[in-house]
């Protein structure tokens, strides 16, 4: 789990221009960290590419937090090494 909420905190710090140690794992990425749509999108792009995976179009929009990015993030990784 930490090798992926570790890289996963950093990449929320980058895209929100905040040091790693103010990203609570449970903090909102609008209501407590002060993200918006723009900055949601860059965020999910830069996920993608950094863990090679997509995550699933239903959950656009719902995931808020490092905590809950990182779950999806494991069960995709999860589904693709079962397909290799």
């Amino acid at each position: 789990i930490e090798a992926v909420r570790d890289p996963l905190r950093e990449l929320f710090g980058e895209v929100l221009y905040l040091p790693k140690f103010k990203i609570d794992d449970g903090a909102h990425w609008i209501d407590d960290l002060g993200g918006d749509s723009m900055s949601y999108v860059e965020l999910l792009q830069k996920i993608e590419e950094k863990f090679s995976v997509t995550i699933p179009e239903s959950l656009l929009g719902k995931l808020a937090n490092v905590n809950e990015f990182t779950l999806v993030i494991l069960e995709e990784l999860k589904k693709k090494n079962t397909q290799d």
